[in-house]
């Protein structure tokens, strides 16, 4: 059966964390969500994947290719209004031969078995629907392709289960998904994964678990002062410097310094950030010099770059060579 994933790639709620990525590309533990998405839908015998996107697409086309490292065939479809997919659906619809489709999205994975689903549907022919448990469409499901092109050219995606009634189509049930829709949704997932609460095949094969709930990546340095409190994760070649004090709940993405003395709980710091010396950082989200306060899910520039910002690249290129000067004249 022919995949649709939407990958149009922006969420006004979450616009600040969107300046220089789509959402499929906010990470759940150092990787995307979209690679987690494609990972999951390979497990399920899925090997073919039209991806829809629109907001900064080259950079999904760059990550992805042509799928070949996960032995699918990706095709892409860009479109100019990230937020109305529909119409192009539509309009691809109506040159398949397929009888119908699988309709996944980028920014968010339930946990489903394309079996249950796909069983649904041949007993009913009618769309079938996945609903997490808190009674809300995750944006997953099948659709007769007939179904879907019959309906108005207008019609909103994200409220296409309002345009059947309930014995015109079925509903299968997920109790666990990961999502980077929300600033919350975000932090939940990473710490979801770090805490297990995920099936372990979505985990990242480079960490090593250092200990139970302890995981630290390729190339990090974490100094031995360092306090490390379960559940952590720290991404490929990180530095954290001595006295700093991580976790519980702390996700730091891959080439970020963390500085003497700091403190980071219940946070998720992404790439290539800075994290000042003897700073506290709790329930935040750090990208470079943004900083959002999760409870009150707002966000501030912080312009002093000694406080919080943007590691530059090459740093870690010279750090690289310093290692491999230090290794050959030991």
């Amino acid at each position: 059966m022919r995949t649709v994933l939407i990958a149009t790639g922006y969420r006004a709620e979450i616009a600040p964390l969107l300046r220089h990525r789509p959402t499929g590309l906010l990470q759940i533990v150092d990787k995307p969500i979209i690679e987690h998405v494609i990972e999951a839908l390979v497990l399920q015998g899925i090997n073919q994947i039209d991806i829809i996107v629109s907001y900064l697409s080259p950079k999904i086309e760059e990550r992805l290719g042509n799928g070949r490292r996960w032995g699918v065939k990706i095709n892409y479809y860009p479109i100019i209004e990230p937020l109305t997919p529909f119409q192009t659906i539509q309009t691809l619809a109506k040159r398949w031969q397929d009888d119908a489709f699988l309709l996944a999205q980028a920014d968010l994975l339930p946990s489903f078995q394309y079996a249950i689903l796909l069983k649904a549907f041949e007993d009913s022919k009618l769309p079938v629907f996945l609903f997490s448990s808190a009674h809300e469409w995750t944006g997953w499901g099948i659709f007769p392709v007939k179904t879907l092109v019959d309906l108005p050219d207008t019609s909103d995606i994200e409220k296409l289960p309002d345009c059947f009634s309930i014995n015109q189509c079925r509903v299968v049930w997920s109790h666990s998904f990961l999502s980077v829709r929300s600033y919350i949704d975000l932090q939940k997932g990473n710490e979801k994964m770090i805490s297990k609460k995920v099936t372990d095949s979505l985990f990242p094969t480079y960490a090593h678990m250092l200990e139970p709930g302890i995981w630290i990546s390729h190339r990090a340095k974490v100094h031995p002062s360092v306090k490390l409190k379960p559940p952590v994760f720290i991404g490929e070649h990180c530095q954290v410097k001595p006295q700093a004090q991580i976790g519980p709940n702390a996700v730091i993405e891959s080439n970020c310094v963390i500085d003497r003395k700091s403190t980071i709980s219940h946070s998720l710091i992404c790439s290539q950030s800075y994290i000042g010396e003897g700073l506290e950082i709790h329930n935040c989200i750090i990208d470079k010099n943004l900083l959002i306060n999760l409870p009150l899910e707002t966000h501030t520039i912080i312009k002093d770059d000694v406080l919080i910002g943007e590691l530059p690249s090459t740093s870690f290129l010279s750090q690289l060579v310093q290692d491999f000067k230090s290794f050959f004249t030991k």
